[in-house]
């Protein structure tokens, strides 16, 4: 049974020597005072949030 495109995870289709981002660690990044840890899943993740709550500040990071 063949998989398509879709169904495959992103280290399946890009290049061994490709960066994929799996986290995100800050630590007093614009609004975000202390340390936060955002878990990035390879299949796909969504930045969702009212207005002025750093969604551009995060993927700034």
């Amino acid at each position: 049974m063949t998989r398509s495109q879709e169904e495959l995870f992103a280290t399946e289709i890009l290049p061994f020597s490709a960066f994929i981002l799996t986290h995100l660690d800050l630590y007093n990044w614009g609004p975000f005072g202390g340390r936060h840890c955002a878990e990035i899943d390879s299949k796909g993740t969504a930045i969702i949030g009212p207005t002025g709550s750093g969604k551009t500040t995060l993927v700034d990071a």
